[in-house]
């Protein structure tokens, strides 16, 4: 299958995904995304603003802190390369866009010609985007569809005193984490004594086992499409508020001291 990989991370899934499909699949492109969003100073600070009005102050200074356990942190557990030295090394050529929905990825896309696209740490993506490729795009949700559409991974399900966590490879649609499912695997809470650790060794967990997945799809994706599960509403979470963020540090406390946890070693 011809494949083109689209990240906007410069050390995520993306980076561990690569090497399992080259030499099984044709591995058109690596388009590197430069921005999550279109840049555009107005609408970022609306965006900010909006975030900030919903969880708090405290809740979106605490998001900054925490966003670095589910990226950078978990990707330096794993010594995650630069995706864009993953793939000069891997002969995968390298094609720089502006943003995810730009004229330019359009324009990549439709002379690339490829059977499917793989959207890894990517914001929503346009229509006009991901129905190019011959059978759409997909992509990788670090958390259980439709139960945990949006962010953050794992905190929300030792919010609800889960423990448990998982990936979801599934079709992308014009909703948010809202395309059909092809593929799902769950995966246990290494829980640690802090929150921290936690999340950082569940997600590098998370990030290992997600790249075998997104390989398995792409090698099966036939009959995985034609057994696709269609989502049902679900829930979808951002940000956690102070007093959720409470909530969550003792829902983990508890956790982390029960006899039948899995403990992080």
């Amino acid at each position: 299958m011809r494949v083109v990989v689209i990240t906007s991370l410069e050390q995520g899934v993306a980076s561990l995904v690569l090497p399992e499909l080259v030499g099984r699949h044709d591995v058109a492109a690596l388009i590197k995304v430069s921005k999550i969003g279109k840049p555009t100073a107005t609408a970022d600070w609306k965006r900010k603003l909006r975030k900030m009005r919903k969880v708090g102050v405290l809740g979106a200074l605490n998001g900054v802190r925490i966003r670095n356990w589910f990226l950078n942190d978990a990707a330096a557990l794993l010594k995650i390369e630069n995706v864009e030295q993953v793939a000069a090394r891997l002969g995968v050529p390298v094609l720089h866009v502006p943003y995810v929905n730009s004229p330019e990825t359009q324009a990549h896309l439709e002379g690339l010609k490829p059977d499917l696209a793989i959207s890894l740490g990517n914001s929503f993506i346009a229509p006009r985007i991901f129905n190019i490729p011959k059978y759409g795009s997909i992509n990788c949700h670090h958390e259980v569809l439709p139960e945990y559409k949006g962010a953050q991974s794992i905190i929300w399900q030792i919010h609800d005193g889960s423990r448990t966590t998982g990936y979801t490879v599934h079709k992308i649609d014009n909703t948010i984490d809202g395309g059909d499912i092809l593929y799902q695997e769950r995966l246990p809470i290494r829980f640690s004594p802090r929150l921290r650790d936690t999340v950082v060794n569940t997600m590098s967990d998370l990030y290992r086992q997600s790249a075998v997945g997104v390989a398995k799809v792409i090698d099966n994706f036939a009959d995985m499409e034609s057994r696709a599960i269609r989502q049902g509403k679900g829930r979808s979470f951002t940000t956690p508020t102070a007093l959720q963020f409470m909530r969550i540090a003792l829902n983990h406390r508890r956790a982390a001291q029960s006899k039948d946890a899995v403990i992080s070693k």
